[in-house]
């Protein structure tokens, strides 16, 4: 009954949130349109393919500074212009940046839809870096990254992707490296912005009560000004290997709570292997039926939450395993969870456990769906890594053995990140 509700709420919403409408004839070559009819406000996700992945030791964190200029200032507005339009339309707009992208969400009513669209391309197409800018934001980025090492999981987390990663950006922090942002000058971040946020590489979604005319008339009208688009360099697509298991011990001053991090070393999202790892993840750390929360948390009560994620990733990712426990208990739960991940390489799993892990995954997916800021969000990320039939298509063909095949390859030598009292 469980599985029959689970593939009924699935063909519910797949029929409320179709395949969304491409809209072509714009300077912009990847614009969606997630029609949702009687909704009074519209939701933009503007996605950049840049991110720490396509970032070198030199711009290492130019992703995170210019999104903080951004929202700022323009040429032809200062901040508070624009925050003026802002509270007159009632609408909103933030910028963050992840590993591989940089995301502007915009909210606004559809009869404000234009002076909000007009703000975005603004900021998109004639961005002001002054010096005064840049030293600025560069303070802001020092403050973000003492204020990240200062979050204990967060800690945690950035130093089990260093240690996983030889010379690979994902081990920097999302602000960057504090040796190039120190030397980034106007003219530096004025080239990075012109080859990673210019059309070719951004993705615009939008989900409301519009037309497709209605989207590309704002499009139009507030892109314009747009240059072309230069040729981008190529990034080296990374594949490390980890030769030996490594611990790194941090102390924690903040919490009193120790924080237990194992990660491996894991595909891509475009590699063959991406699915069945993203079974294993969900067979490890799928809610309160995961592997990980029924041995640790429920039968043992070892710990106080524990999990497993697997982000998904434009190069060479990464799985890691997590707890929050007492002092003095990391080397247990180290134990535990080696022997949950051996045991996938050493008794196979049965077809209907990754069945209903793959439809808890994707029902999730479509839960989150029914927020139309997540509509857009989701949306525009299909454009960067892959789209969602394509994607179920191939979580629905993993096999037991390549359930298997995967965790012998894949669970092997790993980094440990501890951070105690």
């Amino acid at each position: 009954m469980k599985r029959l509700l689970a593939a009924l709420l699935l063909l519910c919403s797949a029929a409320c949130f179709g395949a969304p409408d491409r809209i072509e004839g714009t300077i912009l070559p990847s614009v969606l349109l997630s029609t949702v009819k009687d909704t009074e406000y519209v939701y933009i996700t503007v996605l950049a393919r840049t991110g720490p992945a396509n970032e070198s030791n030199s711009t290492g964190g130019f992703s995170a500074l210019i999104a903080s200029m951004l929202l700022n200032e323009t040429k032809n507005r200062t901040g508070a212009e624009m925050e003026e339009v802002f509270y007159r339309i009632n609408g909103s707009m933030n910028i963050t940046t992840t590993l591989d992208t940089t995301e502007i969400r915009l909210l606004t009513s559809k009869k404000n839809l234009m002076p909000a669209m007009r703000i975005l391309g603004d900021c998109l197409t004639q961005p002001k870096f002054t010096a005064e800018a840049v030293a600025k934001a560069r303070d802001n980025a020092f403050a973000g990254l003492v204020s990240e090492s200062g979050a204990p999981f967060q800690q945690a987390y950035d130093r089990l992707r260093f240690s996983l990663y030889g010379s690979g950006p994902y081990k920097r922090s999302f602000y960057g490296s504090a040796t190039a942002i120190s030397k980034a000058t106007p003219k530096q971040l004025y080239a990075f912005f012109n080859e990673n946020f210019c059309p070719r590489q951004l993705v615009l979604s939008v989900a409301g009560d519009l037309t497709p005319a209605e989207l590309k008339k704002a499009v139009q009208n507030s892109f314009f000004r747009v240059t072309p688009s230069p040729e981008r360099r190529s990034i080296h697509n990374f594949n490390e290997t980890l030769k030996e298991s490594r611990r790194t011990l941090m102390p924690n001053g903040r919490d009193g709570q120790t924080y237990y991090l194992m990660g491996f070393l894991a595909p891509a999202a475009g590699d063959e292997d991406w699915a069945p790892m993203t079974v294993i993840s969900g067979l490890l750390g799928s809610g309160k039926s995961g592997r990980l929360f029924r041995r640790l948390r429920q039968r043992e009560g070892c710990c106080y939450y524990v999990g497993c994620k697997y982000p998904v990733l434009l190069r060479q990712s990464h799985i890691y395993l997590y707890a929050a426990t007492g002092a003095g208990s990391a080397d247990m739960i180290r134990d535990r969870m080696l022997e949950i991940t051996e045991d996938l390489k050493k008794t196979p799993v049965e077809q209907a456990d990754i069945d209903r892990v793959v439809t808890y995954m994707l029902t999730q997916e479509d839960i989150d769906r029914e927020n139309l800021l997540s509509l857009s969000h989701l949306t525009a990320l299909e454009e960067v890594y892959g789209s969602r039939d394509a994607r179920t298509a191939r979580l629905r063909k993993v096999t037991p053995e390549d359930v298997t095949r995967c965790a012998e390859k894949y669970f092997t030598h790993y980094a440990e990140a501890v951070l105690a009292p």
